[in-house]
């Protein structure tokens, strides 16, 4: 028998969250009171793979990662699947394990939600994310690039790319990369984890 699940959708999610936040419930408490409320209206309807999505994603905001990603994964066996909503899946599963944060955060299923869709801005920024905490700055900042075809708001993204690299470098003892970088990123503005960087690069060459 197949269970029929809740879903939420975005606009009436923000809604809801503002009249909660009004009324002082607490953050979880009013989540599971969203998942009941749907629950018991959509019983009847299970088919939107849409509203599955939804759903996933919700559970994956309350840290149920697992459960999110069992929840994506079993989509990809629905029939109907086209690649279009295949891609928007793999990318799903991919920030799954990105907040989850296991071994590759996810860097597998953004790379074949790419390999469907190659103008897919979420995959992207997710691809993005998953290189940046692994540390491969080199694939992140090749990735960001390619996001900033769709999202050039992001250019300051390169300033915490480039800040990242300077506190590796200086982690290691590396003082001519993490000049070279800090260099580099200032060309993209100021941050306060650069002003940090500063203050520590000032202090090891000082030494």
């Amino acid at each position: 028998m197949s269970t029929k699940l809740p879903v939420y959708r975005q606009q009436q999610t923000i809604s809801v969250l503002q009249n909660a936040a009004q009324e002082n419930l607490t953050h979880s408490v009013f989540v599971d009171q969203y998942i009941d409320f749907f629950s018991t209206r959509l019983r009847s309807n299970s088919e939107s793979i849409e509203e599955y999505i939804e759903l996933a994603n919700l559970f994956r905001h309350k840290g149920k990662y697992k459960k999110a990603f069992t929840l994506h994964r079993n989509l990809l066996a629905r029939p109907q699947i086209n690649k279009k909503l295949k891609a928007m899946i793999l990318a799903e599963m991919g920030f799954d394990y990105l907040y989850s944060k296991t071994k590759d955060f996810g860097e597998h299923f953004f790379a074949q939600s790419l390999d469907l869709q190659r103008k897919n801005a979420y995959a992207l920024e997710g691809l993005y994310q998953c290189f940046r905490q692994q540390k491969k700055y080199p694939q992140a900042l090749t990735t960001l690039k390619k996001l900033l075809q769709f999202t050039p708001d992001k250019r300051d993204q390169f300033n915490v790319v480039y800040a990242e690299m300077v506190m590796l470098h200086l982690q290691e003892g590396d003082l001519v990369q993490a000049q070279k970088w800090y260099k580099k990123a200032t060309q993209y503005g100021k941050s306060a984890l650069l002003d940090l960087m500063h203050v520590q690069l000032v202090c090891k060459t000082n030494h």
